[in-house]
């Protein structure tokens, strides 16, 4: 019988590349197109290094270039012996519309982290260089908008998914409340994460409002 080959971390690495089926999952009705962010390379890549055995780790800083402050996202993954990294930078704006600071820092880095597992796990999100047609006078400023717009629209998404966990954190926890005064007591805690769903996303703020008043009305 044939000793099955062990295979080495470039081979494993080399697997993971090949096998790792990762569509674009999520929909934005409002853009009319699909994409992917971070959590759905996890969600993809996950099976794939159990099967393997091997370590994906995230980290990313923030760094100043010039004036202005970038994150760098590092994806790196690796086994017992051997390990490679994929280094990624998102550039902070100065202002977003509709969006705090630590916002705008949290929406850049799921960005920056985003393109870290791109480059690693060897996966393409932009359109082919060739297949753009830049004979047309102006095109090449069509192309930049059409960029320009397709990160905005990753913006938005991140800013959504951030409204929607401190939402749902927020409801955790009145859902653990014993009494009025817990009720306070925790919307105290979060008020200026109430008062940015207020600001950014009425239909959340709205449910986490009418959990408080029901629990208000229920509890002693």
């Amino acid at each position: 019988m044939t000793e099955k080959k062990e295979l080495t971390f470039h081979d494993k690495l080399n697997r993971v590349q090949v096998e790792l089926n990762c569509p674009k999952n999520l929909y934005n009705k409002f853009g009319n197109y699909k994409y992917r962010n971070a959590e759905s390379i996890l969600e993809g890549v996950k099976p794939l290094l159990d099967e393997y055995n091997l370590i994906l780790v995230i980290n990313d800083e923030p760094v100043v270039i010039g004036d202005r402050f970038y994150i760098k996202a590092t994806a790196e993954i690796g086994d017992l012996n051997s390990k490679v990294n994929s280094v990624a930078y998102a550039r902070e704006p100065e202002s977003k519309k509709g969006m705090d600071p630590s916002q705008i820092t949290g929406a850049t880095s799921s960005y920056a982290r985003k393109y870290a597992l791109n480059g690693l796990l060897c996966i393409d999100d932009n359109q082919d260089a060739d297949s753009m047609d830049n004979s047309k006078e102006g095109k090449t400023t069509s192309i930049a908008k059409k960029i320009s717009k397709v990160v905005d629209n990753d913006m938005k998404e991140v800013m959504k998914e951030s409204n929607l966990n401190t939402a749902n954190i927020i409801k955790d926890k009145l859902m653990q409340a014993t009494s009025k005064n817990d009720v306070e007591d925790i919307c105290g805690d979060y008020k200026s994460d109430i008062s940015k769903l207020y600001k950014h996303d009425t239909t959340l703020f709205n449910e986490v409002k009418e959990l408080k008043d029901n629990l208000l009305t229920q509890l002693q």
